[in-house]
């Protein structure tokens, strides 16, 4: 049987492209927090809307699904009025993921980001650093991680 992947952020650019790509090959379980989901008559895709901010929905998934590799893409850009929301999304939301992901036995946990150019770069900078610092850790812990930028 082939491996089941899920893919965060699966409506934006990189998530998307993942899902159509990997999907041949792989289950997918594409979670996004918007109503646009992947149709659900797509082989080997199932789509979920869940944010990786709420805990107990997000822990449901990785309980019902036996996921072997996660895929996190999901990110908040910029919110102007709210800059908690980016945090809380790119920083917290990745550590929900990563602490399941330990949690669960993953095998691999692949972090994608792509930088856009903002006009409050430092704040996107730190946010990714963090996210790097928390990711070393982890990876110290012994649990299998791979980073792509």
């Amino acid at each position: 049987m082939s491996k089941t992947i899920l893919v965060t952020g699966s409506n934006g650019f990189l998530g998307e492209e993942i899902v159509n790509t990997y999907s041949k090959d792989y289950k997918i379980i594409a979670l996004d927090k918007d109503d646009q989901l992947f149709d659900q008559s797509k082989k080997n895709v199932i789509s979920v809307k869940v944010d990786i901010n709420n805990i107990s929905n997000l822990e449901s998934i990785f309980k019902q699904y036996k996921i072997d590799i996660v895929i996190h893409c999901a990110a908040e850009i910029l919110d102007e009025y709210d800059q908690n929301k980016v945090w809380r999304t790119n920083y917290f939301g990745t550590l929900n993921l990563l602490n399941f992901s330990e949690k669960f036995n993953i095998d691999k946990f692949i972090l994608l980001q792509h930088f856009q150019f903002l006009k409050k770069i430092t704040y996107h900078l730190f946010r990714k650093r963090s996210c790097q610092v928390q990711l070393s850790i982890m990876e110290n812990q012994n649990m299998l991680l791979k980073i792509l930028f």
